[in-house]
């Protein structure tokens, strides 16, 4: 359905660490929900403004469906009003002088070529507003709307032609945290509905793992990892995408010996522990490692009780240093001997501060990544 290759959009001199985006490819099957992900600065708007036709490439060539976009080598470049996509900014960009029928009207009405008629018109706003569960507000203004339902409107603008493509540029990063959590639910909904396939840039994790059907993490204009949520999430590509999707322990140390992706092996770490791990890739004796642990993943203990699990549990003693209460649970801070690590712990558990605690994980839960 959408196939992007090559893509390049470097600013300033070019070179292997100049800002923009550097040579990206990735291809999506009709109906996907891709989400550009990572931190600011890192080319995920850059990436939907080329698809919009907003900004032009320097290199590379985008498709969509049978219909070439754009090619540098071929000099295509088809214009941003005949790409037939639909874009929703962060802004929302509604215009207040407008009711919310004129809104969402106003992309049939500068169409190219045979324009809708003014039945057809009130028939396709009346459509895309019930999608959008703002069914009877064409008359009134934008003004009277509360966020949510301006980025409703937002919304129904993109849908009212029927898009081949729909992209969606960080729509709910103005809402509050309540609002947020109904629109994820409400994009979800309305993108299945629709069949639609969809570009969502966000820098917000827990956004992209719960409404994509697949993840590209991307830092300083290049490609870190592609892959599905749960790849994203359990199995890290390196230490970059560890952290930046939530795993604040990250432990230097060094390969013991060579291990294939998705074995099992040793890691020792600066301080001397020696923890069994599992290798997503492939690392030689000797390498650089970052070991990623979520506090998740820990249990804690007082020292002198055994490990509850089965198969290979790694164990590293050490104090506790601080305790913040959140409820039923509460996050912990251990020193390992140099070390710090977060872990998650039952509020009633009765271990206080300072006190001598035991940590124990399986291996498989212990990732060996690359740096």
């Amino acid at each position: 359905m959408l196939l992007v290759s090559d893509l390049t959009r470097l600013f300033g001199a070019s070179s292997a660490n100049s800002a923009g985006l550097h040579p990206l490819s990735f291809s999506l099957k009709d109906g996907t929900f891709f989400t550009l992900l990572g931190p600011s600065g890192c080319g995920k708007t850059t990436t939907l403004r080329c698809i919009a036709g907003l900004e032009r490439p320097d290199r590379g060539s985008i498709r969509l469906g049978d219909t070439v976009l754009f090619d540098d080598a071929d000099g295509i470049e088809v214009p941003l009003n005949q790409r037939g996509i639909g874009m929703v900014f962060q802004s929302y960009a509604i215009w207040p002088h407008m009711s919310v029928f004129n809104n969402v009207a106003f992309p049939l009405r500068v169409t190219r070529g045979t324009k809708p008629s003014a039945s057809e018109i009130e028939a396709l706003v009346e459509d895309a507003l019930r999608r959008v569960d703002l069914s009877g507000f064409g008359p009134r203004s934008p003004t009277q709307l509360s966020g949510g339902q301006q980025q409703r409107v937002a919304l129904a603008r993109a849908i009212v032609r029927k898009p081949r493509l729909l992209l969606l540029d960080e729509p709910l990063s103005n809402l509050d945290a309540r609002l947020r959590d109904e629109m994820r639910a409400e994009l979800k909904r309305l993108q299945r509905e629709l069949g639609i396939t969809t570009v969502y840039v966000t820098h917000d994790q827990s956004e992209a793992l719960e409404l994509s059907d697949l993840i590209a993490v991307l830092d300083k204009g290049k490609l870190r990892q592609l892959g599905s949520p749960r790849e994203i999430f359990f199995d890290p590509a390196d230490s970059f995408v560890a952290n930046f999707m939530g795993s604040p322990n990250l432990l230097a140390g060094r390969t013991l010996a060579d291990v294939a992706a998705g074995g099992m092996g040793q890691v020792e770490l600066a301080n001397g522990h020696t923890l069994v791990c599992r290798f997503p890739r492939t690392l030689a004796a000797g390498s650089s490692t970052t070991v990623s642990l979520r506090p998740e993943a820990i249990r804690v203990t007082t020292p002198e009780q055994p490990p509850t699990s089965d198969g290979e549990i790694n164990r590293l003693d050490g104090r506790l240093i601080s305790l913040d209460f959140q409820g039923y649970g509460s996050r912990c801070l251990v020193d390992i001997g140099g070390h710090s690590l977060q872990a998650n712990i039952d509020s009633r558990a009765g271990i206080g501060a300072n006190a001598a605690v035991a940590l124990t994980f399986p291996a498989t839960e212990a990732l060996a990544l690359s740096q």
